[in-house]
């Protein structure tokens, strides 16, 4: 999957996840990819495009920016990001978003790992703080 690590490939939802201080953070893909083909086929949704795309013979991030940039007959609005959301316990119902953080645009494990694990560190020397 190295050759397709732009945000349009993933679906909505966790890509990593972490638990710590009592809380789950995890990495979301988030947003929508519409786009219409030279030859006018259309998508628009939340999922993932990948199979509506490699039909169309768009298989790798190169071939993706001419779609995103609506360059060679493509037409695109797309507004895919990821988030590092925080989930706190919820009475005994489940998990109910804590915060957010600035949104990122790129996908990259290694900075997703390392967003979380600062996000961690500075919960838990507020919770230190806080006791």
């Amino acid at each position: 999957m190295s050759d397709r690590v732009s945000a349009e490939w993933f679906d909505q939802g966790p890509l990593v996840s972490k638990e710590a201080n009592g809380l789950i953070y995890e990495v979301w893909a988030n947003g929508t990819f519409s786009t219409t083909s030279p030859d006018g086929d259309r998508f628009k949704g939340h999922d993932s495009a990948e199979a509506w795309l490699v039909e169309r013979g768009i298989t790798n991030d190169e071939q993706l920016s001419v779609v995103c940039n609506s360059e060679d007959g493509w037409d695109t609005d797309l507004s895919r990001w990821f988030d590092l959301i925080v989930f706190t316990p919820y009475k005994n119902e489940g998990w109910m978003e804590l915060y957010c953080g600035e949104p990122d645009f790129e996908y990259d494990l290694e900075s997703f790992n390392a967003w979380i694990d600062e996000a961690i560190s500075i919960d838990a020397k507020e919770m230190m703080k806080n006791e």
